[in-house]
């Protein structure tokens, strides 16, 4: 999702030294998949840049490691900062699954994180599962196991995993298998989700 800071700034109307326009620089993991011909659209009211259409359900996957890299001021005196990259731990994803069609149910164990640079994860806590886009009223992270989450027909349907793994810098390609998924028993195969590094400028300003 782009987290973008606005604010109409009028500077015909207030002292030039009362008035500073930016942008913040933000490096990010942005998600594909192998089959280009998929639909992909923002999903409205959560932090997700892309949500895959598939045929029979939609599927987003969103990386807990966007990083600020400093903010540029562009008026009224050039001036930038820089932000050091924090490697915290755990690293935290965001998946959510809205299917079109009854009787899915999604394992939130069998979700797997692949990094180039060390084996590959399995999740060790969840938090959720919630409506996309809905705030849980008392979060609570739970150990995994956990029991399969029944998707509703039509209902987006979210949650967060945790992986004991150092949250990776974006410039480090990554992806994510959300295997545990079947309907009416069957297993049902999702496309791996890949993360490459994207760059934008978050604009702001401020009287």
């Amino acid at each position: 999702m782009r987290h973008s800071r606005v604010v109409v700034v009028i500077c015909g109307l207030l002292p030039l030294s009362a008035c500073f326009v930016g942008a913040s620089r933000t490096r990010y993991s942005a998600p594909s998949i192998d089959d280009s011909t998929v639909p992909v659209r923002h999903v409205r009211g959560v932090p997700v840049e892309s949500m895959f259409l598939l045929k029979d359900i939609a599927l987003y996957v969103y990386p807990g490691n966007e990083e600020n890299g400093g903010d540029v001021l562009l008026f009224p005196v050039p001036w930038h900062t820089s932000v050091p990259h924090s490697n915290a731990r755990p690293f935290v994803v965001g998946v959510g699954l809205r299917p079109n069609q009854s009787g899915f149910v999604v394992n939130p164990a069998e979700v797997h994180l692949s990094l180039k640079s060390t084996a590959n994860f399995s999740p060790t806590r969840i938090l959720g599962p919630a409506e996309c886009g809905a705030g849980l009223a008392s979060p609570a992270w739970r150990s995994i196991p956990v029991e399969p989450i029944t998707l509703r027909q039509g209902v987006c349907t979210s949650f967060t995993v945790e992986f004991e793994a150092t949250t990776p810098d974006p410039r480090e390609g990554f992806s994510i298998d959300v295997a545990g998924v079947t309907r009416d028993g069957v297993a049902y195969a999702l496309p791996t989700v890949r993360f490459q590094q994207k760059r934008r400028l978050d604009p702001f300003g401020a009287p």
